[in-house]
């Protein structure tokens, strides 16, 4: 059996020399993604991460039923407080998710969905408008 070294985002960064940043982090793993985040909470305090991307479902982390459940309002009031701006991404539209645009039912998990985070003005500023 082999076996599998596993690193948070955080040393990654680091070990690889990326400290000055990344354009863009995107995490899909199938509701363990707020721990991946939260392996990545010292880059991302640092606004060393352009655009953030990743996936909330009822699943893993996110599921109401696990033990050690994330909010996603708790994740998204850290990134908030970070300087990042969330937007859920659908099929067809960005909707405004951090900050005064929380609405309670968004820590209700989705089935599947995606958020979209940015900090820089510009970036964010194309986003709301794309929104």
């Amino acid at each position: 059996m082999s076996r599998v070294r596993a690193i948070d985002l955080d040393s990654f960064i680091a070990t690889e020399g990326l400290s000055a940043g990344v354009s863009q982090v995107t995490i899909d793993t199938n509701g363990h993604d707020p721990l991946v985040l939260e392996g990545l909470r010292h880059t991302i305090a640092r606004q060393a991460v352009g655009l953030l991307e990743f996936e909330v479902s009822s699943m893993g982390f996110w599921s109401p039923k696990h033990a050690e459940r994330r909010l996603l309002s708790h994740t998204t009031d850290w990134l908030h407080a970070a300087g990042y701006e969330c937007f859920w991404q659908t099929h067809s539209a960005l909707v405004p998710l951090s900050g005064a645009c929380w609405q309670p039912q968004f820590d209700k998990p989705p089935r599947w969905a995606n958020v979209l985070c940015a900090h820089r003005p510009r970036v964010v500023a194309r986003l709301y408008y794309l929104a």
